[in-house]
């Protein structure tokens, strides 16, 4: 991947792009509203007032030709839908009409412009004015009635403002959104890239919000490199425990093959017996090393599932406890156990397996007299196995270790084995999604087995 990929400029970023498009879509969909909002829906408003007052007049002049133009707007002087008032050019005198007085501030209006829009005062409601020549030197003052036109006309203008500025916020929050995600992503890629070019798995990416998708993938890449940090420890720390480990036996091999190249002594049928018993001893202890490994990393990736069985965990208590029994009296410790009947969904090897090196561990470190107790029980809805002895405990140093493969602590390195048997018994605890607990206390150690 090339640095300048991942330094580029946000105007270059996809995100950009995408805000810059629906930028571009809002403004003329702004447009489109303000021409509607300002030319199609108040050029409506303006020629419906014209028409109707249009063909008001029209209806006016055809009364006025006929005679009849007093008697129908006498008939029609309670109406409060139409004003009108009909007045002589010359003296301005009233001849008929439904309002008290001509509104004179509206008339100097008129004669700039053929329609006026005013407030009339008696029932505070808008009306569309205009002025219409009569016979005779008359003058006809009509208004029509356009209150429910205007709030109309006004609610419409209210929806297009606020579509624009519901369009403006979209602009502005797309481009907030698109900074957002371009400064998290290059913080991705920058973390990225600096892993790649140092190596160096223990950083991680700064984290600003929770709340948002990236923050739940930032979070869940953390976690991933945490893990895949782990696992390149462990196959390091693994590399080099097989290396320190299987070393020694090698060597050993070695030693004896090359002994029994060189000797010059002719060895009878019995020594030759011993020197090859010898090597194979080895082989089998190497052999058996990389077995446990393998189990393991097949126990950690949960390739064991299919084994899962209904069995009782009482009955393989029971059976750890008669196979311990006869080695315990030997060393002379107080073996006990105690345990109910514990039905569980499991594998039952894997189960038997990590309990006997639980029960080993405690027996090898455990002095003459001493006691180990076995225990199996039910607390806070999770089966619990408690191995405790009285043995030398373990320091807190050697706690926090214990866990990883070939690791021994002082107090072990002169004892038989690998380092590979708290391994097992974490890796089995993880696969039935349980725990292993270690804790002091006053006199030995308890080891807690949580299912």
């Amino acid at each position: 991947m090339r640095t300048n990929d991942l330094s580029r400029s946000y105007a270059h970023s996809t995100s950009f792009k995408l805000a810059l498009f629906f930028t571009v879509l809002c403004t003329v969909a702004l447009l489109i509203l303000g021409y509607f909002a300002h030319f199609f829906a108040r050029g409506h408003y303006e020629r419906s007032s014209v028409e109707i007052i249009k063909t008001e007049a029209s209806h006016i002049k055809l009364w006025d030709e006929d005679g009849k133009l007093e008697k129908i707007l006498k008939q029609r002087a309670d109406q409060d839908d139409r004003l009108f008032y009909v007045f002589h050019d010359t003296d301005k005198q009233k001849i008929v009409s439904n309002i008290e007085h001509l509104p004179f501030d509206v008339i100097q209006v008129l004669k700039n412009q053929k329609i006026a829009v005013f407030k009339y005062n008696k029932n505070q409601e808008y009306y569309a004015a205009s002025l219409e020549g009569l016979e005779d030197q008359k003058t006809i003052f009509i208004a029509i009635n356009i209150n429910k036109m205007r709030k109309d006309y006004l609610f419409m203008a209210w929806l297009s403002e606020l579509s624009i500025f519901a369009m403006l916020m979209i602009i502005i929050v797309s481009f907030l959104i698109s900074t957002f995600v371009v400064t998290r992503i290059r913080r991705i890629s920058h973390t990225a890239q600096n892993i790649i070019h140092t190596g160096d798995l223990s950083q991680r990416i700064k984290i600003n919000s929770r709340w948002d998708d990236i923050g739940y993938m930032t979070q869940a890449l953390n976690t991933l490199l945490g893990r895949i940090e782990h696992l390149m420890s462990g196959v390091k720390n693994v590399s080099d425990s097989i290396a320190h480990d299987l070393r020694t036996p090698l060597t050993r091999m070695r030693n004896d093959l090359e002994q029994l190249a060189s000797s010059k002594e002719q060895l009878n049928i019995e020594q030759q017996q011993n020197a090859f018993l010898k090597i194979r001893d080895e082989a089998d202890h190497i052999l058996s090393t990389f077995n446990a490994i393998l189990r393991i990393s097949k126990i950690e990736n949960e390739q064991l599932r299919d084994k899962f069985i209904e069995f009782n965990i009482k009955d393989i208590a029971h059976d750890i406890y008669e196979l311990y029994e006869p080695l315990a009296d030997d060393k002379g410790i107080d073996f006990t156990y105690e345990a109910i009947d514990a039905p569980y969904y499991g594998d039952r090897d894997l189960l038997f397996q990590a309990i006997s090196n639980l029960i080993d561990n405690a027996l090898k470190f455990t002095q003459e007299g001493g006691k180990v107790k076995f225990v199996l029980t039910w607390h806070e809805a999770k089966y619990k196995i408690y191995v405790l002895d009285t043995g030398p405990g373990i320091s807190d140093a050697d706690k926090d270790r214990v866990f990883e493969r070939f690791y021994r602590g002082e107090k072990s390195r002169n004892q038989p084995g690998n380092g590979l048997g708290m391994s097992l018994v974490a890796a089995i605890a993880k696969l039935h999604g349980g725990e292993v607990m270690l804790d002091n206390q006053e006199h030995g150690l308890k080891v807690s087995l949580i299912l």
